[in-house]
């Protein structure tokens, strides 16, 4: 499984002491799983910058990327697909076009959120390219089942 983890629900995914850990934790526990392939995914210059302000979790995510654990997505790429958006949808309310644009050039197949308010753009196949699947979102414990090997896939446009 590849996740794409909204930088809001970091928090509830790998701190403990969150008041939401129990409904997120599986998250954390399928990514450190090393017996599957699964990968926190993540790319572009806005989720980059939010990820930064998130100092507290930096040494972690740096671990996980060194065991492989990471998935970053094409910048230029993720940047230029968000601009698309930005000019189809001036939508204050859609304030998650990044994480839309990183589905897109990513093919990754879940998104894990907290967000509510973004869930009908998230959910909004017009967003997305012909050939890309609209993500499914797990917002919590009662979504445990979209961790399974079904969604794990290859994604496009690594790197660079």
């Amino acid at each position: 499984m590849s996740i794409i983890i909204d930088v809001n629900t970091i928090p509830s995914v790998f701190d403990v002491n969150c008041s939401d850990y129990s409904e997120f934790k599986y998250v954390s526990e399928w990514i450190n799983n090393r017996k599957n392939k699964a990968q926190m995914v993540f790319g572009g210059t806005k989720y980059n910058k939010e990820l930064f302000k998130m100092k507290k979790y930096l040494r972690y995510i740096n671990l996980l990327k060194q065991i492989g654990k990471v998935a970053i997505i094409n910048l230029k790429m993720v940047d230029s697909y968000e601009k698309k958006l930005e000019k189809k949808n001036c939508c204050k309310a859609f304030n998650d076009k990044h994480i839309v644009a990183i589905v897109a050039v990513s093919n990754c197949r879940i998104v894990c959120s907290k967000d509510s308010s973004s869930y009908r753009y998230l959910r909004n196949q017009e967003y997305y390219p012909k050939n890309i699947k609209k993500p499914k979102i797990y917002s919590g414990s009662r979504t445990i089942d979209l961790l399974c090997k079904d969604n794990i896939i290859n994604l496009l446009n690594i790197g660079a």
